[in-house]
């Protein structure tokens, strides 16, 4: 058995790097601890990955990750041989969908590096993002 996890170990070893995206079902942060623990979920299918990050790029996600956060993450696979398990080193997390977005809007707006307006023609909603400008309808 030891034979076959070592060389599966070695195959996953020689994988580069990957994104994966899903979204999170379990986050396990300890204080004081350098690493931490999540699970990520594929949505449409049966399928968990166990993910470790350090504390420090959990600590820094603006907003913080939740249990049901819609995320993409960069990582290395990993396989531990004394557990036969998978996992991602993860060393990037970025959130994902309308409620990130909604997210950066909001804090752009408080920090007033956008301004925001709704035109008296047809309820258009404009948001400018310095020279650029979005137009959606409201």
């Amino acid at each position: 058995m030891r034979t076959v996890a070592r060389k599966i170990a070695d195959w996953i070893h020689r994988l580069g790097d990957i994104w994966v995206e899903g979204q999170v079902t379990q986050i396990n942060q300890r204080p004081g601890a350098a690493t931490s623990f999540l699970t990520l979920r594929d949505p449409s299918a049966e399928v968990s990955l166990t993910l470790t990050c350090s504390s420090g790029l959990l600590r820094k996600q603006d907003p913080p990750l939740t249990d049901g956060s819609r995320v993409v993450v960069h990582g290395k696979p990993t396989f531990f041989v004394g557990r036969g398990t998978l996992s991602l080193r993860v060393d990037d997390i970025r959130a994902v969908g309308i409620g990130e977005l909604l997210a950066r809007i909001e804090r752009l707006l408080q920090r007033g590096r956008i301004r925001s307006g709704i035109s008296a023609v047809s309820g258009t909603v404009l948001v400018g993002l310095g020279a650029s400008l979005a137009v959606t309808r409201a």
